[in-house]
């Protein structure tokens, strides 16, 4: 399945505002963060990279999403910790989170070993928020864009991500008000391309950049079902 090229002329020209001090969204940005989850659903698997503060030090996350599947895999190193726990694989889906301690190649298929597998809490502590967070990059239909310039959301500024041009737009807080507000900045194309959010208590926000184009990987059968 791939994104109309109806859709993308719309996206080609969706950047060009109404002037460039932050402001509600304009019809055609309205369209163009509508479309960047989906555009990752329609991309199949997406790699990241990030970096999420939290108490027990810096989380640093590698790896990628297959947001067709709606399951990612990766390493996690924790900065300036060498306890277990701090370094491994994980894999995980909307319901469970298997990690391998002390793992640090992100093979495929995954190395065999003792994965730990337990919940995913989405508003748990924050290595489960973030990755929480990388599932929901993603989905199979483009977002209801009249419903988002009736939201909070705005246009913020123009910016560039690894040298592609980029619109960065604030989206709209959940209904409960204590979801994170995230940060998107989106390519043309329709791309996302980097997200950022304050998650937890921390200080500084949590960055996801994202690259189309991930290899695809074996998903674990104790995340299936």
């Amino acid at each position: 399945m791939k994104v109309l090229p109806a859709v993308l002329a719309v996206l080609l020209v969706a950047g060009c505002g109404s002037g460039t001090e932050p402001h509600p969204l304009t019809e055609q940005q309205a369209e163009l963060l509508a479309v960047a989850r989906f555009t990752n659903y329609d991309h199949g698997v997406v790699a990241f990279r990030s970096r999420v503060p939290s108490a027990a030090g810096t989380l640093e996350l590698t790896g990628r999403v297959d947001y067709a599947r709606g399951v990612g895999y990766g390493t996690l190193r924790t900065d300036a910790r060498h306890d277990y726990g701090s370094t491994g694989l994980l894999q995980w889906n909307r319901k469970g989170l298997a990690f391998l301690a002390d793992a640090t190649q992100a093979a495929d298929p995954p190395p065999a070993g003792q994965w730990r597998l337990r919940p995913l809490q989405a508003s748990g502590g924050d290595l489960d928020t973030a990755l929480a967070l990388l599932l929901g990059f993603g989905n199979d239909r483009p977002d209801n864009a009249q419903l988002l310039r009736q939201s909070d959301a705005r246009w913020l500024r123009q910016d560039t991500v690894d040298g592609t041009a980029v619109d960065v737009f604030e989206g709209p807080r959940g209904g409960s008000g204590k979801s994170p507000k995230l940060r998107y900045w989106v390519a043309g194309s329709g791309d996302l391309r980097r997200v950022e959010a304050r998650i937890g208590t921390a200080e500084s926000d949590a960055a996801f950049d994202l690259t189309p184009g991930g290899a695809p990987f074996v998903a674990l059968t104790q995340l299936s079902g």
